[in-house]
């Protein structure tokens, strides 16, 4: 998650915020979150339609 909140230039609590409300698909190792690079690549490309 850190990674991502410095790539898209936001907090780690919106990334939580973001995955809690479904919009970033995650899978869970253990107690570990993980987002695929499929999944990073859906949403950008989402969010690039919506603007």
């Amino acid at each position: 998650m850190a990674e991502l909140a410095v790539r898209w230039s936001l907090s780690q609590r919106h990334i939580r915020r973001l995955i809690e409300g479904g919009d970033i698909i995650t899978h869970r190792i253990g107690r570990a979150v993980r987002v695929s690079a499929a999944n990073v690549a859906l949403f950008e490309a989402h969010c690039a339609q919506t603007l």
